[in-house]
Formats: structure tokens, C-alpha cells, sequence
């Protein structure tokens, strides 16, 4: 048996080089001519060139997107942020060391499922639907923002391009505790929609038309995602393994992934030089109970769900703000004599886990 590792960041591209790399292969073995397939229509370059086009300063199609997101943007937010987030980073930690696991139990799987089954959408925007209003009920805020991707693929002339057709956008959810679950995730699904309608613009350009505009953009810190397929695909005695792919830094500081098909690919990367594992933890457990509760009672008003969770543990803490006082003034205190007799306490004090 022969196993290849790659490393993508662009699921469906990779599953397009799998496709290719098996026949070529299972044909190599059999003798045969491989039948590689016919030439696709379109090349990622003519995506590239159709692009370009439509981010003209003349382009109908560039003056309604923007018109959308200035309308959009205009009144929201600053982006959401979690509130145990540490003021100041721990320097002697890796970005990328945080990362939980996690799972949701069959039996909630399978009710969420039917719920979205009912309200013919997706698995993925109920999982959203949910960690909404959790973001809505942990910030306070009754707008949120955080980040997700979409893949402009939903032509048919992109499905055989092979390129990174990936767009970061925002998403401005609007919460109410008064709907029902069922009509809260009807809203959800609306937005997501119609964002992924006004999506085909890089980002980078969006945000180049609204600072134009007098409009600053959100800086999107919370990421909630389609986890990509890392399993092994077999082709006869080949094996083809993804490697997941792991940045030096993290461009935001927090991404839930979730996969409906395959709860083991289920996970929250999160930047550990801002965030504890515990805190973190502890909102993980906080979804996964809000997830159980509304696949069970779905006819309730949201907020009422929100509140079954239990109290808020998730708040700034005198704990948080003592660290980010001894990380940022303890290179001047060190210098003093005088000066250490403070920063000793509250050493003593953080390190008690209080």
C-alpha cells in the first residue's frame, strides 16, 4: 500500500485532484490509456479575469454589492469579541496550541437534523442558528458579527475549477430573544442567503469601498465554519491522506469548525495567547448544552432556551485583568526593588487560580 500526504486549504479542489490522481493511477496499473477528462470550460484564470471585471469602478454588479453591504454595515457593531479574552497576550505561548475537539451525541444529531430537514436549510446554518444566540446572550449584544467562508462555487462552469475560490465575509445577525427557535433559525437562513448572494467580491475590495464610503469595516476576530473532509480516500491499494494545514500566527483568534456528516471533524481553534483552555472549555460546553436543548424544544422562544443553560460564567474577571496588568508593567517593575513588592502579590495571587 502506498500512502501520499497533501496539504490544501481548498476542500473541493483537493477532492478534484483526488478524482484525477485515482484514475490516472488505477488506469497506470491496468495498462491503459488513462481517460483523463475532457478539459474543463473554465480555468481558474478566467475566474481571475472575471473578477477583475466586475470590481471595475463603471461595474452595475460592483454598485449593487456595495450598496448592500454600505446599507448593511453602516448601523452595525464593532465585530463581537468573547468577553474572557485577555487583555494583553501571553508572549510564551504558540498562536496555534489551542484546539479542543469535540461532538455532538447521535440522538442530538439526529433531532437537529429533522429541524432542518422541516425548515429546509442546512445542518451547518442550524449549528449557527445556535452559537447566534449564544454569542447574543454572552456579549450582550443585540447585533453580532463574527466571520465565515463561502466557496464561490455555485455556478455550474466553477464546479471543475481547481483554485481557491474561498471568501472570508461577515455575517450581521440581528438577534431576538422573542422568536421561537424555529423562527430564529428562519431568519438565520435568510441572512446567510443573501450574504452569500453579495459574497463573489473579495473581501479586500469590499473594504477598500467602505472606507472610501466613510465606513469602517468590522475586524472579524470570532471565525464559525464548514469544517473540510481530512478523511483518507482509498483507491485500490492508494491511499491519500490531507494533511490539515497549521499557520506560523492566526489571522483571528477564535473558529469554531462543524460537520454535520462527520462529528469527528468537529473542533474549536482558538488563539492560546489570548484565550484560556478553561474558558474556552467551558464555552464549548455551554453550545454543546444549548445545541441538546434546542434540538429537544425548537417551538420555544430563543431566549427562553438561552436561559435554560443556566448563569453566565463566561465575564472578564478580576483574575483576567491581574494578569494583563503583571504581562504589561512587569518589565518596569522588575527594575525596582520597591516596585516588586506589588507585582509579587498579585503573582501569587493569579497563579492560585482564583
Amino acid at each position: 500500500m502506498r500512502v501520499y500526504n497533501f496539504m490544501t486549504r481548498d476542500g473541493f479542489s483537493s477532492r478534484i485532484l483526488e478524482t484525477e490522481l485515482a484514475t490516472l493511477y488505477e488506469a497506470r496499473l491496468q495498462g491503459h490509456e488513462p481517460p483523463l477528462p475532457t478539459p474543463a470550460p473554465l480555468q481558474y484564470a478566467d475566474y481571475a479575469v472575471w473578477q477583475r471585471q466586475i470590481t471595475q469602478p463603471d461595474s452595475p454588479y460592483l454598485h449593487e454589492v456595495m450598496n448592500w453591504w454600505k446599507t448593511l454595515l453602516s448601523v452595525a457593531p464593532p465585530a463581537t469579541r468573547l468577553p474572557f479574552k485577555q487583555l494583553a497576550y501571553r508572549t510564551d505561548l504558540d498562536p496555534g496550541e489551542g484546539m479542543l475537539r469535540w461532538m455532538l451525541e447521535e440522538r442530538v444529531a439526529k433531532r437537529l437534523d429533522e429541524i432542518a430537514r422541516d425548515a429546509r436549510t442546512t445542518q451547518f446554518i442550524v449549528r449557527l442558528a445556535v452559537f447566534a444566540a449564544l454569542m447574543a446572550d454572552l456579549t450582550g449584544n443585540s447585533t453580532v458579527i463574527f466571520g465565515t467562508f463561502f466557496d464561490n462555487r455555485n455556478r455550474t462552469t466553477t464546479q471543475t475549477i481547481v483554485g481557491r475560490l474561498l471568501n472570508s465575509v461577515p455575517l450581521v445577525l440581528c438577534y431576538d430573544a422573542s422568536k421561537t427557535f424555529r423562527q430564529w433559525l428562519e431568519i438565520v437562513h435568510d441572512r446567510v442567503f443573501e450574504t452569500l448572494a453579495h459574497c463573489e467580491l473579495p473581501f479586500e475590495k469590499i473594504h477598500e469601498q467602505l472606507r472610501e464610503a466613510g465606513i469602517e469595516p468590522p475586524s472579524l476576530e470570532i471565525f464559525f465554519m464548514q469544517s473540510r473532509d481530512h478523511t483518507d480516500q482509498h483507491f485500490g491499494n492508494l491511499v491519500i491522506s490531507q494533511e490539515s494545514w497549521r499557520g506560523e500566527t492566526m489571522p483571528w483568534c477564535c473558529t469554531f469548525y462543524v460537520d454535520g456528516k462527520k462529528p469527528e471533524n468537529c473542533q474549536v481553534r482558538f488563539d492560546a495567547r489570548f484565550y484560556g483552555r478553561s474558558e474556552m472549555r467551558a464555552l464549548l460546553d455551554r453550545y454543546l448544552r444549548l445545541l441538546e436543548i434546542a434540538s429537544r424544544e425548537p417551538e420555544l422562544r430563543i431566549g427562553k432556551l438561552v436561559t435554560m443553560m443556566g448563569a453566565k460564567p463566561l465575564r472578564l474577571t478580576w483574575a483576567i485583568y491581574a494578569t494583563a496588568f503583571n504581562q504589561f508593567l512587569k518589565p518596569y517593575f522588575d527594575a525596582s526593588p520597591v516596585l516588586k513588592t506589588i507585582v509579587r502579590p498579585i503573582k501569587r495571587w493569579v497563579s492560585s487560580g482564583r
